[in-house]
Formats: C-alpha cells, sequence, structure tokens
C-alpha cells in the first residue's frame, strides 16, 4: 500500500494503529520505507497457516439471510463501513451506515434499528461510551462489537460491557462468521 504524499489531512490518524494491532494478534509484522514528498511503503507479512480452525470455517460457509431487518452500523473507517453495509444489503438486511459516533445516538433514535454493530475504538465518542447512551435510551437494545481488537487481554473489554453486548467479532471476520452472529442475536 502506498500512501500520496500530498494527502489532503481529515482522517483520525488511527488507521495505521488499528492495522497494526490486527496484523500483530495474527502474528504478522508491518515494513515501511518512505522517501520525503515521495511517499510511504508498508510491507505487511502474515504467516502461513494450516489451522484446522480455518478448514472447519470454510466447511460452515453457509451464509444465513435476514429479511430486511434494519442494522446501525457505526464505524469511522469509510472503506469498513462501506463493506460491512454492502455486505449487509446481500444478505437481506437494511444496512444504516454512520461515520461518526457523534450521530450515532440520534440514528439510533431516528431508526431504531433491530440490531446495532458498532466498532470500539472511534475519535470522540467511542464504542463503550455510544453502547451506554444506546442501554440507557434502550435497555433490550441489540448491540454486536466489531472491532479490530480482541475482547481480552491489554485490549479487552470490562466485564458491564460485555453484560451489555450481545456479541463482540474481530476484523477482519468472515461473510459467514458474521451472518451467524447477527441470526443468533436477532433470535434471541
Amino acid at each position: 500500500y502506498k500512501t500520496d504524499a500530498s494527502r489532503s489531512s481529515g482522517g483520525t490518524g488511527l488507521g495505521l494503529s488499528t492495522t497494526l494491532g490486527i496484523v500483530e494478534q495474527h502474528k504478522g509484522t508491518i515494513n515501511v520505507s518512505s522517501k520525503p514528498l515521495k511517499g510511504a511503503t508498508f510491507k505487511i507479512t502474515m504467516p502461513f497457516s494450516e489451522d484446522k480452525a480455518f478448514h472447519e470455517e470454510k466447511a460452515k460457509d453457509d451464509i444465513i439471510y435476514g429479511s430486511k431487518q434494519k442494522i446501525l452500523i457505526i464505524d469511522d473507517e469509510v472503506f469498513v463501513l462501506d463493506s460491512i453495509a454492502g455486505l449487509l444489503e446481500q444478505m437481506g438486511y437494511v444496512a444504516i451506515p454512520i461515520n461518526s459516533s457523534e450521530y450515532a445516538m440520534d440514528s439510533f433514535l431516528k431508526h431504531s434499528p433491530d440490531l446495532v454493530l458498532i466498532d470500539r475504538n472511534m475519535p470522540g465518542l467511542d464504542g463503550v461510551a455510544c453502547i451506554r447512551e444506546f442501554m440507557n435510551a434502550d435497555p433490550g437494545a441489540k448491540v454486536i462489537i466489531i472491532s479490530g481488537y480482541e475482547n481480552t487481554g491489554d485490549d479487552g473489554i470490562d466485564d458491564d460491557v460485555k453484560k451489555m453486548i450481545k456479541g463482540y467479532l474481530v476484523k477482519p471476520c468472515g461473510a459467514a462468521e458474521l451472518s451467524r452472529m447477527i441470526s443468533q442475536v436477532l433470535k434471541n
């Protein structure tokens, strides 16, 4: 991936941090080389895996389709947001993408979604703060965190947050895994 040295600012500056977290969780590395006014080159190296779980996931690759349930998606990374929204639309859901946590509560109240998919780490109001607001407005809200970080360990979430949410997915996740969790949460 090459960056453009003349790129205008306006991002949150968290993209590389999130990428590094995902790569390190998968035992990979990121190397960078840069030249002033020429840009930078990032090389991501990931280990090859013959993990049994990978093959089992491929065997379970059946997508569970929705029936026009409304899913509010909140993520500050537009590429991720657009990808998830498109995928959910293909799965039969009504996707409501929001790229800023500052509009999360207004969108939640306006659309009364059947489910919320929310990133944990966002500038301004983070995902956990948004979840607390959702629960104050509707204690029965169904929320799944979708994050580049694991839900345990140093980057984990507190027990009180675990009690509020219905699921936790680590980015990147597969379509089948996402569809199974959404289906399970919507049934309960």
